[in-house]
């Protein structure tokens, strides 16, 4: 069996799905406050320098089920290897964000989708 998690593992960020990205930031920057940061094309961030990280992913329907969310881990391999032997399952692999860190999907017990985030060392 994995080794389980010593330390409690913070929640790295929320992320909606919108169907219009620049929309969706210019909403959010005139209620909240909040500059979001460009990723990619369809993909922009809002982070605070303290708390919980808030992610806006566009698609071409944006997702029913409500926001998603991410705990931040320091070993994603690790922590998804374990998931896997606690009897959860993989949802999609590790993936890397160039200059930030990587994240991945696991399904619990109940097919809940929980998201993972590894900062890169240094960048917590």
């Amino acid at each position: 069996m994995a080794e389980p998690v010593r330390a409690p593992c913070p929640i790295s960020h929320v992320e909606w799905c919108c169907r219009d990205l620049d929309a969706a930031c210019r909403f959010f920057e005139s209620l909240f406050a909040w500059r979001f940061r460009r990723f990619s094309r369809h993909y922009a961030l809002y982070a605070p320098p303290s708390g919980v990280r808030v992610g806006l992913m566009e698609r071409d329907a944006a997702a029913a089920s409500g926001p998603g969310v991410f705990v931040t881990v320091a070993d994603i391999d690790a922590v998804l290897a374990q998931a896997q032997a606690l009897g959860g399952r993989l949802d999609e692999s590790a993936q890397t964000i160039p200059g930030y860190g990587r994240w991945a999907h696991f399904l619990d017990l109940d097919g809940n989708r929980i998201g993972l985030f590894e900062p890169l060392r240094g960048t917590g």
